[in-house]
């Protein structure tokens, strides 16, 4: 309110009863009070206004706050996920494949937590912190990831190391030369080497590089002297096939001798041998061709014995071998003429047993065409066709017998002996014919005697029992000898044991086999179970002596599994069994104990 000013005074007048006053009022005194009710207004207003800013400030500070915490914790998730990823994306991204930076995806995260700011002062406050807080953390993802990269360039120029290694010792002429140069430089230093480019890029200190560059070129030394050494031996091996191969041209096969010496003459001068070692090498060399000449006379030779026999007196016919011999350490060529001489009664045994084999099984073929004849449907004209050819084929084998001869052609019609149906078969010779069925005694030939008193159908009912008889005692003559080796048990078996009976049993069938073919075809029952037996009598003494030799490795290959076990050589059984006696009961120990005792039954002492 605007308090009134008076710029002048009236007169007194005593019409309204107005005296002088004889104070005067103060304006400001009268103002005093509306000015004191002002003041109390306007600090209320600076109270309230000072609340008001200072609640704003609390609210933008924790709006900011709570923004920041949500950065820390969004920036510390996006910097684990950059350890999986690609560290040049990670400092530089890639347009090209909508890849960004962790700068430019951490400014997406301020960007997207601003945008939910209202406060444009606490929006404008958190974008500056933020943006120091991404440069702090991208600092960090930026330094790890450039090492990352420095790990990947560095792995890589590794892995490229050792290719050109590889290259320097295993590859091609032109490609060793260029996988050098690439590793060590060139020497007019116009290239650096693979280790100090490394370096230069600053993958590795210097110091290393020299270091790496030191052992590769020591390790690319070490490779190719063995590389090379073992082409020399290689080489050796090749040369010994073709020097010792007969066939080869003398020329050829000299060249390579004196290609091999030149080699090694080398190889002693290059450091990659030693004189010692290339002594041994060639000596080897010279041994295994000489070796491999004799196996090549031997195979050529059709008794491989005297071949060898030829060549222990310096006449192989081979120059290169009696030459190879002559300059041979004595010892070592003799020891290498008596594995040949071995090899050569392998080679001329083998042979004997394949002939005797053909033999064996073309005498098989011909009883069985024999047989086949004598069995023959003399109603089908085709099987009697079938059957004379195979009498043809017998009778240019000079197969037949005179009793077999007259059997097979009584048989096709081929003989002069009719078939009269009025001729009846005589009581005595059923009589005598039965009597020889009943002790297996009937042959065919005995047979043929009294064909003059059979009739055709008994004559060849006879035969035909003959037959049978001659088959059953070939089968059994041959199951005496199996069980008289005991070959059954030790068939199946590796050991000495099995060896010793199934080599004594292949003999004894041999010679079986060999009388059937000679004195003993169409033997009767009891005639070759009585060859069976002398077999078995000349053989067992032999036999004895070996099984008992195996028995004894037996032995020696079960007392590592039961300590203790001893026994005489001499009484190998009857002390193995004493042994056993002794010693606590188990599966082990009762089931050798049987096993021993098996062999007592044999006769081995």
């Amino acid at each position: 309110m605007k308090v009134p000013t008076y710029n002048r005074q009236t007169g007194i007048t005593n019409k309204t009863g107005a005296t002088r006053m004889t104070v005067q009022a103060s304006p400001g005194a009268l103002a005093a009070g509306l000015r004191g009710l002002a003041g109390a207004a306007g600090s209320a207003e600076k109270v309230a206004v000072s609340w008001y800013e200072t609640e704003n400030k609390l609210r933008r500070a924790e709006e900011v706050a709570k923004s920041e915490m949500a950065l820390e914790l969004e920036l510390a998730e996006l910097g684990n996920n950059q350890l999986t990823r690609d560290p040049s994306l990670i400092i530089a991204g890639d347009p090209a494949k909508n890849e960004l930076s962790f700068g430019g995806l951490g400014q997406q995260i301020i960007d997207r937590l601003a945008i939910g700011m209202t406060d444009k002062k606490s929006r404008s406050a958190f974008q500056a912190r933020a943006r120091q807080a991404l440069n702090l953390k991208q600092i960090s993802v930026n330094q790890d990831a450039r090492n990352r990269l420095i790990d990947q360039r560095a792995a890589t120029e590794y892995a490229r190391a050792d290719i050109l290694l590889k290259q320097a010792v295993n590859g091609s002429g032109a490609q060793r030369k260029s996988a050098m140069q690439d590793l060590f430089g060139a020497a007019d230093g116009s290239v650096m080497g693979l280790y100090d480019q490394m370096a230069a890029d600053g993958l590795i200190k210097q110091t290393k590089a020299g270091e790496l560059s030191r052992t590769a070129l020591a390790e690319v030394q070490k490779k190719n002297n063995e590389a090379d050494t073992a082409r020399l031996f290689s080489n050796v091996n090749k040369r010994v096939l073709i020097v010792g191969d007969t066939s080869k041209p003398l020329a050829e096969r000299e060249q390579q001798l004196l290609t091999t010496a030149g080699d090694f003459s080398e190889a002693i001068n290059a450091g990659l041998i030693t004189r010692e070692k290339a002594v041994e090498v060639l000596a080897k060399a010279s041994d295994d061709t000489v070796r491999a000449i004799g196996m090549d006379l031997m195979t050529k030779s059709d008794d491989a014995t005297a071949t060898i026999l030829s060549i222990a007196a310096g006449d192989s016919g081979d120059v290169i071998m009696d030459r190879i011999l002559a300059d041979m350490d004595p010892s070592d060529a003799q020891k290498a003429i008596n594995d040949m001489f071995t090899t050569a009664t392998k080679i001329d045994t083998e042979r004997r047993e394949q002939r005797e084999a053909a033999e064996a099984d073309a005498n098989e073929n011909n009883e069985r065409l024999f047989k086949e004849i004598l069995n023959v449907d003399t109603s089908s004209a085709a099987a009697m066709s079938v059957a004379k050819e195979s009498y043809d084929y017998l009778l240019r084998q000079n197969f037949f017998n005179a009793t077999q001869r007259k059997a097979a052609e009584t048989r096709l019609g081929l003989n002069t002996k009719p078939d009269d149906p009025k001729v009846e078969t005589q009581r005595d010779a059923i009589s005598a014919l039965t009597r020889a069925d009943a002790n297996n005694m009937l042959t065919i030939e005995l047979v043929e005697t009294y064909s003059d008193q059979l009739s055709m159908s008994d004559f060849q009912e006879y035969q035909r029992r003959a037959l049978s008889e001659n088959d059953q005692g070939r089968k059994d003559a041959k199951d005496l000898i199996a069980s008289s080796l005991r070959y059954q048990e030790f068939q199946d078996t590796t050991d000495a044991l099995g060896k010793v009976s199934n080599e004594m049993f292949q003999r004894s069938i041999n010679e079986l086999q060999l009388w059937y073919n000679d004195e003993g075809k169409g033997a009767t029952y009891q005639q070759s179970m009585a060859k069976a037996r002398e077999i078995n009598a000349s053989n067992k003494e032999e036999y004895l002596g070996a099984m008992q030799v195996a028995f004894i490795e037996y032995l020696d290959s079960v007392m590592s599994m039961l300590p203790g076990l001893t026994y005489d050589p001499e009484k190998p059984v009857e002390t193995a069994l004493e042994s056993l006696a002794d010693m606590p009961s188990g599966q082990l120990r009762n089931s050798i104990i049987l096993y021993v005792k098996s062999f007592k039954k044999l006769g081995i002492r």
